[in-house]
């Protein structure tokens, strides 16, 4: 998180091995790369209280409000 914007960076590598049908043929095939996401994030969030979990596959990002506060304010007239 930095100055209103969180960035979400990983590096992705999959990795499948196979046998082939005909004789002792083998062959390994790898897909990898990286990636970046950055999103603004509103000024009504909590920066402090922002939460992330990986899990399964799915990252889930928690982005709490600010609370206000919820009394009334009263105002003097002059």
């Amino acid at each position: 998180y930095d100055e209103g914007k969180l960035t979400v960076s990983g590096k992705s590598v999959n990795e499948r091995k196979s046998e082939g049908d005909r004789g002792n043929h083998r062959w390994s095939e790898r897909r990898f790369g990286s990636f970046s996401r950055t999103i603004s994030i509103p000024s009504r969030i909590d920066s402090d209280r922002i939460e992330a979990q990986f899990s399964n596959g799915i990252l889930s990002i928690v982005l709490p409000k600010i609370e206000q506060s919820r009394s009334k304010k009263q105002i003097a007239i002059n």
